[in-house]
């Protein structure tokens, strides 16, 4: 790779980055994922799913979420096991303007209780695994409402949100600015720091992944870890 100089001025290397000018994180992802179509999108165990069929179920469980009047200005705790229903709940959180918190599922009690207080946590998405753990914390963390993949009594269940809300879906608009997940740096030393990532900063950053072929449409990646925490 050779750099442009050019009147003395040395110029990066790297392609410029796209525009942003997609009016919400949806359309961006929708105009990307939509050319794969039936090209299988994740596997997990023995159950797999395409891309078309990620698309809409992202659209229709975002719209499930909305009509629990989830949006702009709450931030959703994420604690659940690894899997398919899993991972397109909590990629449906910043879809309807929220914010998507993660967690750690090896969290003590005390240490979530604590974390869940310090990133402002005002719902909660978890499942059978940790849902009896999220529900000793309730009462001190005052949840506007408890979401649950599966039917647990005292929460609201993801599984029942049908596939035809997909039309009631609403994009998130103008919201480049807002707070999209609330994370863990990725530090060598010491404990992870909690962090807030904006959608214009995560946004930009998977248009240089792209720009730079970090990843491409060819390569898979193996997941090895929770992705409540990732």
């Amino acid at each position: 790779m050779q750099a442009k100089i050019q009147d003395g001025i040395v110029y990066s290397p790297f392609p410029d980055l796209e525009d942003l000018s997609d009016p919400s994180v949806f359309a961006f992802l929708h105009r990307r994922l939509k050319m794969y179509g039936e090209k299988t999108a994740i596997i997990h165990g023995k159950d797999s799913i395409t891309y078309s069929q990620f698309l809409k179920r992202l659209r229709a469980t975002a719209a499930g979420f909305q009509s629990h009047a989830m949006g702009q200005g709450d931030r959703v705790l994420v604690h659940v096991k690894n899997g398919i229903n899993s991972f397109v709940a909590a990629c449906s959180i910043p879809l309807t303007g929220a914010t998507l918190v993660t967690s750690d599922v090896t969290f003590s009690e005390e240490e979530l209780l604590d974390h869940a207080t310090k990133t402002d946590a005002t719902h909660v998405l978890t499942d059978e695994a940790y849902v009896d753990l999220l529900k000793r914390l309730a009462p001190r963390l005052k949840f506007k409402k408890m979401f649950c993949l599966t039917d647990i009594p005292g929460c609201t269940s993801v599984a029942h949100f049908s596939r035809n809300q997909a039309t009631e879906y609403k994009e998130a608009l103008g919201c480049g600015d807002r707070v999209l997940f609330v994370a863990h740096s990725t530090g060598t030393t010491g404990v992870s720091k909690i962090i807030e990532i904006t959608q214009r900063n995560f946004l930009s950053q998977t248009c240089s992944r792209e720009a730079f072929k970090l990843a491409t449409s060819d390569d898979t990646c193996l997941g090895g870890g929770n992705i409540s925490f990732y």
